[in-house]
């Protein structure tokens, strides 16, 4: 995602919008994105806006960046695939989440 581009998209963000969920990347600058986001909010004269990030890395130090950046929210991913697949994962992710309280 170019500069351009993602500062565009803060900007409409900040017009219409209570919240933004966007899908995690793992080439994103999460830290420019959300300072261009606050930027546009104040610019706006808007409150912050709610932060969720799909597809949370599982990874301790990088789920502490990312709430010290002020996403609320934290969603893990599931495939959609069968139960033996499945609850392994959200073992995992259980496991990590305790860690973190």
């Amino acid at each position: 995602m170019t500069v351009l581009r993602q500062t565009r998209l803060e900007k409409i963000v900040a017009d219409y919008c209570d919240g933004w969920l966007p899908i995690n990347n793992p080439r994103a600058d999460w830290p420019s994105a959300i300072k261009q986001l606050r930027e546009a909010e104040k610019q706006k004269g808007r409150k912050h806006l709610s932060l969720s990030l799909f597809g949370a890395p599982v990874l301790e130090d990088v789920l502490h960046q990312l709430i010290e950046l002020g996403f609320e929210r934290l969603l893990f991913p599931l495939p959609p695939a069968p139960r033996d697949t499945v609850m392994p994962m959200i073992d995992k992710y259980a496991k990590v989440m305790a860690k973190m309280r």
